[in-house]
């Protein structure tokens, strides 16, 4: 039998959870490369590692990123993400330079904000990756027509996770052979060899 299934809002609260003390970590761990030890990066103002937890995690709230349903997710909420992060570290860097006066360099928040991408959007996408293919075998399958609604029925099919999209079947000249949304075109004559 497979595994119980998380209830959505228990799975926004380990996200959250998740990324709260992770962000002043990317902190702590950029102000030690930085300053070169463990013990300087300590120096640093206490309310920094605190606006580092509070700011990106009510900035992905405000950018409502926690309602999303992780195997679901789409590059557009993974672009929010990326949004939200860029946006907390604008405030985070308002916050070193208006209240603490410049306590860190400003090298140090943009190293800060590449750590915090890298978690914030890379969890997210290792999830989604994870639970997809988490779901065991799926059925392949071919698309006849590779314009704009074929793309979108691709994506539409890989966020499903039942189907693998594997090749595109369209009877204009002009697209055989070209990569649509990572999966090439093929003419309708090239069918039972496909198949």
């Amino acid at each position: 039998t497979p595994p119980p299934r998380l209830p959505r809002a228990a799975k926004a609260w380990i996200a959250f959870a998740t990324d709260a003390p992770a962000m002043p970590l990317a902190l702590f761990i950029t102000m030690a490369l930085k300053r070169g030890s463990i013990g300087d990066a300590a120096e640093v103002p206490i309310s920094l590692y605190v606006a580092a937890a509070v700011l990106p995690a009510g900035v992905l709230v405000a950018f409502r990123t926690y309602r999303s349903v992780f195997r679901f997710i789409t590059s557009g909420v993974l672009f929010r993400s990326a949004l939200a992060v860029l946006a907390s570290s604008v405030l985070l860097a308002l916050f070193n330079s208006i209240v603490l006066r410049g306590a860190v360099s400003v090298n140090a928040i943009v190293i800060f904000t590449a750590f915090g991408l890298l978690h914030i959007v890379g969890s997210r996408a290792l999830v989604r990756e994870w639970l997809y293919l988490r779901r065991g075998q799926k059925e392949r399958i071919l698309i006849y027509g590779a314009g704009v609604a074929g793309a979108q029925l691709v994506g539409a099919l890989r966020d499903n996770g039942h189907y693998v999209p594997v090749a595109f079947v369209d009877s204009d000249r002009t697209l055989k052979g070209r990569v649509i949304a990572g999966i090439r075109v093929h003419a309708p004559g090239d069918l039972p060899r496909l198949i």
